[in-house]
């Protein structure tokens, strides 16, 4: 079986063999680490309270020079234009002395975490990280090395640092950095609008005064929003002082914070955080308050602030506010200035930001540095180098990286430089405001890593979406759900993994597997290990079941000894990955989704040799959902747990309107004035519209529809991605297999057909402000009772349901425009990895698993059963809970969708997988929010960015 360029990868560097990088985010050149290191020498012990001393034995070159290894990929410095000129910085090092051979190692900016994760957990850390902002060093925070004892032993100079920026690097770890390279924030202002306006502009020292109407006023947060709502402009001149200002209407706004989520914005009021620092969410006073006033800017009766809608629309340049030219005044760091500022035709300059309410200013901080981590086998020569960095090195440094010098001595040098590009050649910006900016950063930081982080950062982005879409939103209960959502995730980071174990023995021991007594059904023994959690398996009151399960197989047969390992769904992509390059991967991973697996889809091992060796009968599974599971690689997984899509209807609405329900079988028609037509997209519009209806009771079909001020839409498709709206055309990918990136016809007739459902004359599909708002529930759209139809899986039938108050079914999927009915499926299953130990036993255990267990475990994770001879029962058991009771559903209709699945899956790996998943994110985020989206315009641009991301995975 053909390996990922990945997998092999992650091999070779817990073996401590040739590190080959993988290349920069633009590029696929990066450096070698040249010869094995020595291994053999002890981490470094150091205390604050100890000069350091050499404590490693050193990984040397052949030519007796000490190895340093710089991982850089953690922030920028993997662009093309990047990666040139550092090897020659360090091919210079190199040649100016005889000591150190300095090693570079470029790692993809996507799969550098996992990497240096990898590398730590396998005891190969390199020595040096960097460059690096706060939030991509939030995960290795506690590996980082304190740098105060080498500093104090040095008597290290920092005076020509800002003391607060000194500061800013010390943590509970001690001084875990030093300044180097710094991105401070301001207030960017459009010139040409204040003047427009009669306005003075902004001031250009912290403390200074604004003068608004001759009179000096305080520079804070009230002045903002009093000069940002002269400053807001509707396309009738209006501005949003005046009563004939028309909200829906804007083509110009007075202030921004741009591409930045809620902590980011909230620290213009102070610096804070969610977590207390000792395992605890809070929600400080201050961003309480801060939200109340970032909402209202956006929301109030006098808007001023773009949300969500406006923010991603071409009137701001389809989220490059400030470079649209439409907007005053926009809170911007200063690699924004550098980077993103090509196509403003307007005068513009900076000013200082605003004080908080209780007069404290704060310009959150965007920082680079250089860390040495704890691992290193070298930390005498990595401080070496890393003085080299933030000080002879510097100058180059920061202008590969585009960042302002912490070294005040070399600021000036930067501003001259900097004044002499075309985009500010003619502006005469004042960069004091910039220096002085440095004074005030946030701290604690607003990118600071919170535990739990990738779950914790979902909890917040779901709050983001919430405060910048939803016009009903409540701010407060809205903060008190995100303390109490933080805090249960906090409470479940403090998870450690088990200890490793192969055959029964500890890799440190090396021992023989004990094998136990007796049989099974078989001679196969030895101990299988089942992993849980890239899927359903944790919650709460599963793992109880789970574990009980595990010890009735274990007491039936003396054979096989199976073993659960339950881990945190947040981490378990990276513990998988882990486990997996160290060699020693568990035997069964499961439940597991299309999704869940996408990143392990090569190691997966190929059961058809099992299956054919036993003739395993498969008779009991619809073939089509058999095939669901076979690939490239070959039958890598088996029917479980099924979840299929179907049309939940409300029978209530389409009552009141005098429609006929949708049919339950493919291929029936619809009734529509009393005539048969085809079930499709065709029909599904047209009855859409009619159940469309705006407060005033008119349906989207008659010529005094609002679209303003629905209050009931006629179908959706409920929390799925581009991807899985597109899939009701017929299945597809936007990868052809090969390495291209494709945008299927079908695809892009459904992508029309979606955008003219949300946006067109006659909408029946909600947008994005009107699907997160209270009219549908916040998300949850059919539970609202506000949309007729709506297209779901069957999980969410038996989770999400509880408080709708109508009476509803379910109906077929309708046919595409070639005729095809796919009804996209989500579906779990079990695999065995290809490093299983144990392969036969696994097998024996897998069969279980899909047989005698099958009704059991399905129970447990609340899915369909696979098995056709289970699903009577499962239905049956389905029927007398209190949600289905009284509704009569045809659960036929979900059986019969077993057999139109998508394959490919909607959910399949792409190459690059997570910058894949941004680029399809930002799509979707244009797509749903855009009202003058350009759809093919947009595919196109996706395609090519795809194309890029997909490149960089050769």
């Amino acid at each position: 079986m053909t390996k990922s360029k990945w997998y092999w990868m992650t091999l070779l560097v817990i073996l401590s063999l040739v590190i080959v990088a993988c290349g920069g985010s633009d590029t696929d050149t990066g450096g070698d680490s040249g010869d094995e290191p020595d291994t053999s020498g002890e981490v470094d012990t150091t205390t604050e309270d100890d000069a350091p001393e050499p404590t490693a034995e050193p990984a040397t070159t052949t030519d007796g020079k000490t190895r340093v290894r710089w991982f850089v990929g953690l922030g920028t410095g993997g662009n093309e234009d990047q990666i040139a000129p550092q090897e020659a910085l360090v091919e210079a090092y190199n040649a100016s002395q005889d000591d150190i051979e300095l090693v570079l190692e470029i790692v993809d900016n996507a799969q550098a975490t996992d990497i240096l994760n990898t590398q730590i957990a396998a005891g190969n850390a390199p020595d040096i990280i960097g460059p690096v902002g706060v939030a991509g060093s939030a995960a290795f925070v506690d590996a980082l090395l304190d740098l105060q004892p080498y500093i104090d032993a040095d008597n290290y100079d920092l005076s020509d640092f800002d003391p607060a920026m000194v500061a800013f690097y010390e943590s509970n770890a001690g001084q875990i950095g030093l300044p180097f390279g710094i991105f401070p924030t301001y207030i960017s202002y459009n010139m040409d609008l204040f003047d427009e306006a009669g306005l003075e502009y902004p001031p250009s020292k912290v403390g200074d005064p604004y003068i608004l109407n001759g009179e000096e006023v305080p520079w804070n947060h009230d002045t903002v929003a009093e000069i940002g709502r002269i400053l807001t402009v509707d396309a009738n001149g209006n501005d949003a002082t005046m009563d004939e200002f028309d909200p829906e209407n804007i083509v110009q706004f007075g202030y921004g914070v741009q591409w930045a989520d809620i902590r980011g914005r909230l620290t213009s009021f102070g610096a804070g955080s969610f977590h207390d620092g000792n395992g605890g969410a809070v929600i400080p006073d201050h961003w309480a308050e801060g939200a109340e006033w970032y909402y209202d800017a956006m929301w109030g009766e006098q808007p001023f602030y773009p949300n969500s809608v406006y923010g991603n629309s071409d009137i701001l340049n389809a989220g490059n506010w400030f470079e649209s030219g439409n907007i005053a005044m926009d809170q911007t760091h200063l690699w924004y200035a550098t980077c993103c500022l090509a196509g403003l035709e307007a005068n513009w300059n900076i000013g200082a930001m605003p004080a908080a309410p209780d007069g404290t200013t704060t310009a959150k901080m965007h920082g680079d540095t250089f860390a040495i981590l704890q691992g290193s086998k070298n930390p005498d020569a990595a401080w070496e180098v890393l003085k080299w960095m933030l000080g002879d090195g510097a100058a180059e440094l920061t202008q590969i990286y585009g960042a302002l010098p912490a070294r005040i001595s070399m600021q000036d040098s930067y501003f001259d430089e900097l004044n002499q590009r075309d985009t500010f050649a003619d502006q005469d910006i004042n960069w004091s405001v910039v220096t002085d900016a440095m004074g005030y950063p946030d701290n604690p930081n607003h990118e600071a890593g919170y535990p739990n982080e990738l779950v914790a950062r979902d909890a917040l982005a779901t709050f983001d979406e919430q405060f910048n879409n939803n016009p009903d939103f409540d701010v407060q209960a809205g903060l008190e759900e995100l303390r109490a959502n933080l805090e249960g995730i906090f409470d479940g980071a403090d998870f450690t993994p088990p200890p490793a174990e192969v055959d029964g023995a500890t890799e440190e021991d090396g021992g023989e597997m004990e094998e136990t007594e007796g049989a099974m059904d078989s001679d196969v023994t030895g101990t299988v290990r089942w992993f849980v959690g890239l899927g359903t398996g944790g919650n709460e009151d599963q793992i109880p079941l789970q574990e009980a399960l595990v010890e009735e197989f274990n007491a039936s047969q003396d054979n096989i000894e199976l073993v659960l390992e339950i881990v945190d769904n947040a981490q378990a992509t990276d513990i998988l990955n882990t486990q997996i390059a160290a060699g020693n991967s568990p035997d069964i991973i499961g439940p597991v989704g299309v999704a869940g697996s996408a990143a392990f889809v090569d190691a997966l091992l190929d059961l058809q040799p099992f299956i054919d060796a036993e003739n395993y009968d498969l008779s009991d599974f619809d073939p089509a959902m058999v095939e669901f599971y076979a690939s490239n690689e070959g039958q890598v997984g088996l029917p479980f747990g099924l979840f299929p899509t179907y049309i939940s209807y409300n029978k209530d609405l389409f009552d009141e309107a005098g429609l006929e329900y949708p049919p339950s079988r493919v291929g029936d028609p619809y009734i529509l004035d009393g005539e048969e037509v085809e079930w499709n997209h065709d029909t599904l519009a047209e009855i859409g519209r009619i159940l469309t209806v705006d407060a005033n009771g008119n349906d989207a079909t008659m010529d005094g529809f609002d679209p303003e001020n629905i209050v009931q839409f006629g179908y959706g498709v409920q929390w799925a991605d581009i991807r899985g709206r597109l899939t009701s055309f017929g299945a597809g990918s936007f990868h052809d297999g090969n390495g291209s990136a494709v945008i299927p016809d079908h695809w892009a007739e459904a992508a029309e057909w979606y955008y003219d459902a949300m946006w067109g004359e006659q909408p029946f599909y909600p947008n994005s402000v009107y699907g997160n708002s209270d009219i549908l529930n916040a998300g949850n759209w059919f539970e609202s009772g506000n949309i007729a139809m709506d297209q779901t899986h069957l999980w969410y039938a038996t989770c999400c349901l509880a408080g709708l108050e109508a009476n509803w079914g379910i109906g077929a999927m309708p046919a595409a425009p070639d005729g095809t009915t796919t009804a996209k499926m989500h579906g779990d299953t079990f695999a065995i990895l290809e490093g299983s130990q144990n392969p036969e036993a696994a097998w024996e255990v897998l069969k279980w698993m899909l047989g005698d267990a099958a009704a059991e475990l399905t129970q447990i994770y609340g899915a369909l059963p696979a098995r056709l001879s289970l699903q009577g029962t499962y239905f049956d058991e389905l029927n007398t809970r209190e949600t289905f009771v009284d509704q009569d559903i045809d659960w036929s209709v979900v059986t019969d969708a077993m057999g139109y699945p998508d394959n490919p899956n909607h959910e399949a790996g792409y190459p690059n997988e997570l910058q894949a998943r941004d680029a399809l994110a930002t799509f979707d985020e244009q797509f749903n929010n855009n009202p003058d989206f350009d759809v093919q315009a947009g595919l196109e641009e996706l395609r090519d960015n795809l194309q890029e991301i997909f490149d960089e995975a050769e």
